[in-house]
């Protein structure tokens, strides 16, 4: 290629070129010489020159200095290519460079210059020098070298890229009969996901997943988690154990790694596999007497491979209007797969006909024959199947399985038999309904409620019956609780009895219901507890509620407490379990009670979570039979009002006085007043769910419609109490299809606050410090900006309005607010945003305007408006996430004009870990948090540092504060009061 100079006023460059020679020409007539500058050599110096990546785009900026003289004629090239493309000796090179730039004679100034040349990613080799270069311009590039300077340019050698190997000891001969520890070591394991996430290492059938597509959870015999602390120069080395009797003989077994989390799913770049052997199972030979009077040697036994057969009685014309009891009889169960016994369940072939491990969701009943009860590879059991649960013209079998952990990875006892049910409608079962009705008067015949209840004095409005709610679950969860799988029991508590015919009865504890337009909730008590496999299933539904959305429509909410089979324990209020279909069930008034019997219940997306994936959603749950009437007051241990617990297991003792029962949700202030503005937010919604409304308890007020809630189930709305929403108790539900979140307040009536002793008394009972110049100091989370800064994400971070990055923390300065020094309690508020932005713009975090409440001399809770976009392009936003809680103790505290603590630890909270967009779990450590409080003059204490007038108290406000920022099931609500100015929603607080 050629530089040349542009032809647009060439005349006028040519006419001044004269000019400026007849100058020069006079100035040397009388003696006056131009500077003599030309020996000056130029100097000239380039950004980025060291550790230049070239796998991006990049952008040099070169300057210069010296460049005079004749040389600078016509202005100077600058050029970027190898340094072995030219230097200097001779005519300038025009080929070999990757990038120029012509700097123009007016683009110097007094020698001086500066000039970017821009270099596209992947031009730039790792292992060549670069250099930028410069030389005079035009045809005196060929001639003058006076301009001829050059600066060197160093390529960033990239990181070692992952090369995992894996070795295992031992790999080969393992006995299956006895219990194995392997010992995994890996080399290889480096890069940016290693180092963010370590590695998972997995031990399991080669069938299982080798790599192809995303790392399956499950199927494994066991694994572990190696951490990236563990890893070092991309080396590990961790133990694996598995129980005896899991290998199988003839079965391909491997040891695998994987990268961890997300990436596990996505990143293939750490997979690793060791093959395993496993020793063949030789039965031991009879041995042969050596003394023999038989002259040929006993043969050498061998176990005949497992050909398990099965057969069924009655298989033909069951009539499914009966409850059947069928008898299995199974030959052929033998070898390595016999050795826990085996599992027989009846179900459909759609369910489970031996393709992968066995699935016992949808078993219309099963049962576990003991090794002790095969002999000879022969056994017989039964398996009972109740009347109803058959359909005419659906094909079922009974179907038998390897047991325990091998009834995922062994398929030699798959055997089936069919089963074909009676065509035709089953007329036997036809009287069920007639049968559920003997259970409505249930309510007068429980004495240990009703007798208590009447004692009491009653308005005569009151209903004379009591209200419960009556519900079995579901019968096959019953059975198989109970049976020899699990070899479990049912227990219940808290109020709540078994009625002996399979069902539980909950006595009323709360009622709000419109008996005209029958909307609206009712609450029970008592808990039912399932527990099974030695104490590895553990599932509690406390504190069931009924929630009466129209006259057709309704839902089933509990409590729900437990621990699941993979050893994960979970506590989650108010999950909306079931929903109701009312308009199939028999309504009937009596002693001014309503009752519903046989509702159909049908489980959501949410119970078949909490069922730890035993059935799916929309699976038929027992009908519930219930009744709305007088509220059994008898017992206080029991009412959940009243703040205690309502058994040993937990009970729902949410002790809020909630008319919902248990609440989802906390309140920043315990006492509200008509028109203030109140924003509920709330988690567990569906991704991306719409049609959310907000609804007031007692009588049913919609305040919001059409709120929708963000990718990751999250919701929040805000809502103005209404002016003639009477003082007292109420609850402010989030309601969505199938799951809601709840917060009881207190209504006061306007000006209420003033009381008999006046707001001076109150003003004087507590003070605070105004506030001024606050810092705060933060860098979020380490591993998080690592991620996003790192080559998966290839994003960026930045700090704007207020908020500046400096060494890998994030500093937010002028905070103002006011502290209460005597009860350790206040907050500070900052302006400024930090982002974080990846995956081309997919990921788009911004947290803004933090404000850091003090709760006590041990606590603190940091606030931020957040507004995300997830991976899925969902946009959210949401003012007043108390996304960390922050503990204080051992880092600091108030001294003399300031209070000041210095690396507090901080962790993520649930309505943090959802504005996260999921990438991070509730609890997750983040980075420490600094902060320093000027303490300044005295003033009024405001919400944050101890008062509300309303109270009249002093100690009051110091427990509001720390109550308004307490996070109940991930859920956050923040009321605002209206002081004489308007709210500017999403506006920073002061």
């Amino acid at each position: 290629m050629s530089l040349t100079t542009p032809r647009h006023g060439s005349r006028t460059a040519a006419v001044a070129a004269a000019l400026v020679a007849v100058l020069l020409a006079a100035l040397t007539l009388v003696g006056v010489s131009s500077p003599a500058r030309a020996a000056d050599r130029p100097t000239l110096t380039v950004t980025p020159a060291t550790d230049v990546d070239p796998s991006v785009d990049n952008t040099f900026t070169v300057q210069g200095t010296g460049y005079v003289g004749d040389g600078a004629k016509y202005g100077a090239y600058v050029l970027i290519g190898p340094d072995t493309a030219w230097r200097g000796e001779g005519p300038l090179t025009l080929d070999g460079w990757v990038a120029q730039a012509w700097v123009q004679p007016q683009q110097i100034t007094d020698g001086a210059f500066t000039v970017t040349v821009n270099v596209p990613a992947g031009t730039l080799q790792v292992g060549t020098t670069y250099q930028v270069a410069t030389s005079a311009a035009h045809a005196l590039s060929a001639t003058d070298r006076t301009l001829d300077a050059f600066a060197p340019i160093t390529v960033k050698a990239p990181a070692p890229a992952p090369d995992p190997k894996l070795t295992v000891t031992p790999a080969s001969d393992i006995d299956p009969a006895v219990s194995n520890t392997f010992t995994v070591s890996g080399t290889g394991y480096v890069g940016d996901v290693a180092s963010a996430g370590g590695v998972y290492v997995v031990l399991g059938a080669t069938s299982v997943w080798h790599g192809e597509g995303a790392l399956p959870r499950n199927g494994w015999l066991t694994l572990a988690w190696v951490r990236a602390t563990d890893i070092h120069d991309g080396a590990f080395s961790t133990t694996l154990t598995v129980p005896a009797g899991s290998f199988v003989a003839g079965t391909d077994y491997q040891v695998g790694t994987s990268a961890t989390g997300a990436a596990s799913a996505t990143d293939r770049t750490l997979d690793a596999f060791a093959p395993l052997t496993v020793k063949a199972v030789t039965p031991t030979p009879t041995p042969t007497p050596t003394p023999t009077p038989t002259p040929t040697p006993t043969p050498t036994p061998t176990v005949p491979a497992a050909a398990p057969k099965v057969t069924v009685s009655p298989a033909t014309d069951v009539d499914p209007g009966v409850d059947n009891t069928f008898t299995v009889q199974g030959t052929g169960f033998t070898g390595p797969g016999a050795v826990n016994g085996a599992y027989v369940l009846v179900n459909t072939a759609a369910d489970w006909h031996g393709e992968g491990p066995l699935v016992q969701t949808g078993a219309l009943g099963l049962a576990w024959v003991m090794p002790a009860q095969i002999t000879d590879g022969a056994f017989t059991t039964t398996v009972k199947v109740t009347a109803g649960t058959l359909k005419p013209g659906t094909t079922y079998q009974v179907a038998t399985s390897a047991a325990h952990a091998l009834s995922a990875t062994d398929r030699s006892l798959d055997a089936f038999a069919p089963i074909t049910v009676k065509a035709g409608s089953t007329p036997t079962s036809s009287p069920t309904p007639t049968a559920s009705p003997t259970s409505t008067p249930t309510p007068t015949a429980s004495p240990t409620s009703s007798p208590t209840a009447t004692p009491t004095s009653t308005p005569t409005s009151t209903p004379a019956t009591t209200g419960k709610l009556t519900w079995g679950v579901k019968e096959s969860f019953r059975q198989y609780v109970t049976g020899p799988i699990a070899g479990g029991t049912v227990t219940t508590s808290g109020g709540a009895s078994a009625t002996g015919r399979g069902t539980f009865t909950f006595p009323q504890s709360s009622a709000d219901v419109d008996a005209t337009d029958r909307t609206g909730d009712a609450g029970y008590r008592g808990t039912v507890r399932f527990t099974g496999h030695e104490g590895a299933l553990d599932l509690s539904l406390t504190a069931p509620r009924v929630e009466l959305t129209s006259a057709s429509k309704g839902a089933l909410v509990v409590d729900v407490r437990g621990s699941s089979l993979d050893g994960t324990s979970f506590d989650t209020k108010s999950v909306r379990i079931a929903t109701l279909d009312l308009s199939a069930a028999k309504v009937t008034t009596s002693g001014g009670a309503l009752t519903w019997t046989n509702v159909p219940a049908s489980l959501t997306a949410a119970g078949a979570s909490a069922f730890s994936g035993f059935y799916t959603a929309g699976t038929a749950l027992d009908p519930v039979t219930f009744t709305v009437g007088a509220t059994s007051t008898a017992t206080p241990p029991d009412d959940p009002t009243s703040g205690s617990g309502s058994g040993s297991d937990g009970g729902s003792g949410s002790g809020d006085g909630g008319s919902t029962g248990s609440t989802a949700a906390t309140l920043s202030a315990s006492t509200v007043q008509p028109g203030d503005d109140v924003t509920i937010s709330g988690t567990g919604f569906g991704a991306s769910e719409k049609g959310l409304t907000v609804v007031v308890h007692s009588t049913p007020q919609t305040l919001a419609t059409g709120v929708t809630a963000d990718a990751s189930g999250a919701a929040t709305a805000t809502v103005t109490i209404p002016a003639d929403l009477p003082a007292g108790q109420h609850t402010l539900i989030l309601q969505g299809a199938d799951h809601a979140v709840a917060a009881d307040l207190t209504v006061v009536a306007a000006d209420s606050s003033a009381g008999a002793a006046g707001t001076d008394t109150t003003t004087q009972q507590c003070s605070a410090r105004t506030v001024s110049g606050a810092t705060l100091r933060w860098g979020v989370k380490q591993g998080f900006v690592d991620y996003v800064t790192g080559p998966i994400a290839d994003g960026s971070v930045s700090a704007s309005g207020g908020a500046t990055s400096t060494g890998g923390t994030f500093v937010w300065s002028g905070g103002a607010g006011t502290f209460n020094t005597g009860a350790t309690v206040g907050r500070a508020s900052f302006a400024g945003t930090v982002r974080f932005t990846g995956h081309e713009g997919v990921l788009d975090l911004r947290l803004a305007n933090p404000r850091v409440q003090v709760t006590s001399a041990s606590s603190a809770t940091l606030v931020v408006d957040v507004s995300s976009s997830d991976m899925q392009g969902t946009k959210s936003s949401q003012t007043g996430v108390a996304f960390a809680t922050v503990s204080l103790a051992g880092h600091g505290g108030v001294s003399g004009s300031t209070a000041s603590w210095t690396n507090a630890p901080a962790s993520l909270t649930a309505a943090g870990a959802a504005a996260f967009a999921g990438y991070y779990q509730a609890g997750e450590t983040l980075d420490p948090v600094s902060f320093t409080l000027p303490l300044g003059a005295t003033t009024d204490c405001d919400v944050y540092s101890g008062s509300l007038a309303e109270t009249g108290s002093s100690d009051a406000p110091v427990a509001l504060a720390a109550f308004a920022l307490v996070l109940a099931g991930g859920t956050l609500l923040v009321v605002r009061r209206r002081l004489g100015s308007p709210v500017v929603h999403g506006a920073p607080r002061a």
